[in-house]
């Protein structure tokens, strides 16, 4: 997946990749922050947990407050 709109975003706002992380519960956005050189964290849905997995997250948990937590 192309990573351009989180390209403009990093840029537009002068973060750089390295200091940033996308929160995303999709394999595909997963991908995407990846491909940004962002980390990138998967918050698990049910329906789709076994497939998101395999794109190989920095972090995966179960909801926001939890990488919130983990985070801090």
């Amino acid at each position: 997946p192309a990573p351009h709109m989180l390209n403009l975003a990093l840029n537009h706002h002068k973060i750089h990749p390295s200091k940033s992380i996308i929160m995303q519960k999709t394999a595909y956005d997963i991908l995407a922050g990846k491909n940004a050189s962002t980390k990138t964290a998967l918050i698990l849905r049910k329906e789709e947990q076994q497939n998101t997995v395999s794109s190989d997250p920095d972090y995966v948990r179960n909801n926001l407050e939890e990488l919130r937590l983990f985070l801090d």
